[in-house]
């Protein structure tokens, strides 16, 4: 059952705005449809037809949100992201988010690579797009860590010694001769007692079926080879598509942020890190660590050992040289 609904005006008790989305496509059903369904889970919500009434909307109202269709007559998706990106006084705020029919993933990264923050196709399940806005609005700056460089060298790090010693056992365990599952396994579940998380995933992905399957969980290894769409997963999608690690905290901290995961189902996060895993080179899934609700945010710390964790994974996964889709269970196999 839903929870009840957060008004705008309790935010404006706050001192709080609602967040603002605009909408550029000329398909004006699935505008409205769009519209709708984003206004009923508390955004405001304005649709344009046309480049020069876009560009104006984006410099007066400064939406946080700018959802454009790839093909947009006189300034095309791309355009736009560029465009954005060269006005400093929107450029921090506004996010773009392109719509497409097309799902090649060479232009999904071509569109991420020149800043856009998310890639739609359409047809859009509008049930997914909450969820995927939510995360754009609470995803984490996490600078240079990302790279593996320190923030501060001159910044000791606390509690290095028992990190080191995990690392430490990660690599052992890369070089012991077993199931690259049960290594798997046994990694997930160091990194989820360290962290004191309630769940580590690892997701074989196929970037162009928007399938995965569960190499391992930390809480529950009879998951193993579950089929998932990806497209309920924003989180994940986000990694792939930029290859670099992606980290949440604490959805609670903003009530508008809170007021919409309330009211959307399918928000299954509060606090995460999420991190691309490679196997020869080659973008293979995602690592994801999911906090318990009284989770308030992580240290540089945590989230480099996960680094150093997902890096470990797609160690282990060379071994057997197995494709992603060969992770599913056998009867997925049978009917693919």
């Amino acid at each position: 059952m839903s929870r009840p609904f957060f008004p705008i005006e309790k935010l404006e008790m706050l001192n709080l705005e609602a967040y603002r989305i605009l909408i550029a496509d000329q398909e004006s059903l699935l505008s409205q449809q769009l519209k709708i369904f984003l206004e009923s889970k508390g955004f405001i919500v304005q649709h344009v037809r046309g480049a020069e009434e876009m560009r104006r909307k984006v410099l007066d109202w400064k939406p946080h949100f700018l959802v454009i269709d790839m093909m947009f007559p006189e300034m095309n998706g791309l355009s736009t992201v560029k465009w954005v990106r060269s006005h400093k006084d929107v450029r921090d705020q506004v996010k773009v988010v392109i719509t497409s029919n097309h799902n090649m993933v060479a232009n999904v990264k071509s569109c991420i690579s020149a800043g856009a923050v998310d890639y739609w196709v359409k047809p859009i399940d509008v049930e997914n797009v909450a969820s995927r806005i939510v995360f754009q609005l609470s995803r984490k700056n996490i600078g240079s860590i990302d790279e593996g460089a320190p923030q501060n060298l001159n910044d000791p790090l606390e509690g290095a010694e028992l990190q080191m010693y995990l690392v430490d056992l990660l690599m052992r365990e890369c070089q012991k001769v077993r199931a690259s599952e049960e290594s798997v396994f046994n990694m997930v579940k160091m990194l989820a007692l360290n962290l004191n998380s309630v769940r580590v995933s690892v997701v074989a992905c196929d970037q162009e079926q928007q399938l995965g399957w569960v190499v391992s969980s930390s809480d529950d290894s009879n998951v193993r080879g579950l089929k998932i769409n990806l497209g309920r997963y924003p989180e994940i999608n986000h990694v792939l598509y930029t290859e670099k690690m992606a980290v949440i905290e604490n959805l609670d901290y903003d009530p508008r942020l809170q007021q919409i995961k309330n009211n959307v189902k399918s928000i299954s996060f509060n606090s995460m890190i999420i991190c691309p895993v490679f196997c020869r080179g080659n973008m293979f899934g995602a690592m994801s660590v999911r906090m318990g609700l009284d989770h308030k945010s992580f240290d540089d710390l945590q989230i480099r050992f996960t680094r150093v964790v997902s890096l470990a994974v797609g160690l282990v996964l060379e071994r057997d040289k197995r494709e992603p889709k060969d992770f599913a269970k056998e009867e997925d196999k049978k009917v693919s």
